[in-house]
């Protein structure tokens, strides 16, 4: 009697197998996991049987099984899936409407697919957008997403151990924040009006309520033990006008990172959310800046600047921090 072949695509093996989809994709590039026979409706198929003999092999328990990434570069088959995912992935960004947060969930789903990460966010530079998928975690990896040599934002994966991520895993996020950056730029760009809500009018930054949204998140997640965060406060000295106030901007833009946020909060004030940076890289930035205000053409400007590193606490007494601080050194330059 002739045995009958069962095919399986990738989600049939992770249900098969008991394990999460997200795991599937550094199953198949384990030591010895069957190749793919063939291709059906746009999916890679494996034969189920020798996918369950390769686990029996290992002598591995399906709904315990712990998925070892082989230290090695992808084989064809792997770089194939990964790449017609992406492509997949800009077809559906094609087609939807250019919203950012459409788009920053579909490019979320995606980094969890092709990197087989427990969690994955995007971040848009300037703050008020982000997108997070899954369970944040203290070990991550980073791509920026650059278009047209600017910066747009930070693609991020999370794993649940340390040194979990390979050079291979690093490469491929690199190239699909290669492949969707121009798509998040352009979804920011053509965002309907709704969004501006969050935009400073004069300044272009993100507003208040942009602050209000991004520290509530950067502060959940470093409750959650995700890394360091520092929050500084920029008080111009003195009546200032328009100009000057967008020469500050343009300025603290320049000299901060795609993954801070930078705001302004107040009509002589701004404000930098610093994800993983301590008070001392927060003070070490606040003298860089201070001195390319000094030199700015052709609106000069100088400021005082509260640094304030999170503990524990919730954003308003971050805030209250380094508004402190302000406070210390006016009545230190008015004794």
């Amino acid at each position: 009697m002739t045995e009958v072949m069962r095919l399986v695509d990738k989600e049939q093996v992770a249900r098969s197998l008991g394990v999460r989809r997200t795991q599937v994709g550094k199953m198949l590039a384990a030591p010895g996991f069957p190749r793919a026979v063939g291709y059906f409706r746009g999916r890679h198929v494996w034969d189920e049987g020798a996918v369950q003999s390769w686990v029996d092999a290992a002598n591995r328990p399906p709904a315990a099984l712990k998925l070892e990434r082989a230290r090695a570069d992808l084989s064809p088959v792997d770089r194939e899936q990964q790449l017609l995912a992406i492509v997949q992935a800009q077809t559906e960004i094609a087609a939807a409407r250019p919203e950012p947060d459409v788009v920053m969930q579909i490019v979320a789903a995606l980094a969890l697919e092709v990197i087989g990460a427990q969690a994955a966010a995007v971040e848009l530079a300037g703050g008020g957008h982000d997108h997070v998928l899954g369970t944040i975690t203290p070990h991550g990896l980073d791509a920026p997403l650059v278009h047209d040599g600017k910066p747009v934002g930070t693609l991020r994966v999370y794993a649940d151990q340390p040194q979990a991520f390979t050079a291979a895993d690093s490469e491929t996020l690199a190239l699909l924040a290669g492949a969707v950056a121009a798509h998040l730029a352009h979804a920011s760009a053509q965002a309907p009006a709704r969004q501006h809500v969050w935009d400073d009018a004069l300044t272009g930054l993100g507003n208040r309520l942009a602050y209000e949204r991004r520290i509530a998140h950067e502060c959940a997640r470093r409750g959650r033990g995700d890394g360091l965060l520092t929050l500084v406060l920029v008080d111009l000295d003195g009546a200032q006008g328009d100009g000057v106030r967008r020469t500050v901007a343009a300025v603290l833009q320049r000299w901060t990172r795609s993954i801070d946020g930078v705001f302004r909060v107040g009509e002589d004030r701004f404000a930098l959310i610093l994800p993983g940076a301590d008070a001392q890289s927060g003070r070490a930035l606040t003298e860089r800046i201070a001195g390319r205000l000094a030199d700015a053409h052709p609106l000069a400007a100088s400021a005082r600047f509260g640094v304030a590193q999170a503990g524990d606490e919730d954003p308003e007494p971050l805030y209250a921090a380094a508004e402190a601080e302000l406070l210390r050194l006016q009545h230190a330059d008015a004794a």
